[in-house]
């Protein structure tokens, strides 16, 4: 159970870095868009780090299962990935 919320919570986190993405390194949207981007930034790197702590508890509670090494593998990929986002957004500004 707790590795397909911490899918559900990776997909969602996904869309999230996209947003996010735009807001510092493509600029495609309209500034308009700005606030919405920052939120998603922001909700959608807490939800990923969320999504690296259940993958890690279902590894460590049900043991290793492909599933649970497959979620906690891309989770933790997609939190570096809002990491490496940020940094780029810090040094380029």
């Amino acid at each position: 159970m707790l590795t397909r919320i911490s899918i559900l919570l990776s997909i969602v986190g996904a869309a999230a870095l996209l947003l996010g993405s735009d807001l510092v390194i493509w600029h495609l949207l309209p500034k308009s868009f700005d606030i919405a981007e920052m939120f998603a930034f922001w909700s959608g790197a807490a939800l990923s780090l969320l999504a690296v702590g259940l993958a890690v508890t279902s590894l460590i509670k049900d043991g290793k299962s492909r599933p649970g090494i497959h979620a906690c593998t891309w989770s933790a990929v997609e939190f570096l990935g809002f990491g490496l986002v940020y940094l780029y957004g810090i040094l380029s500004g």
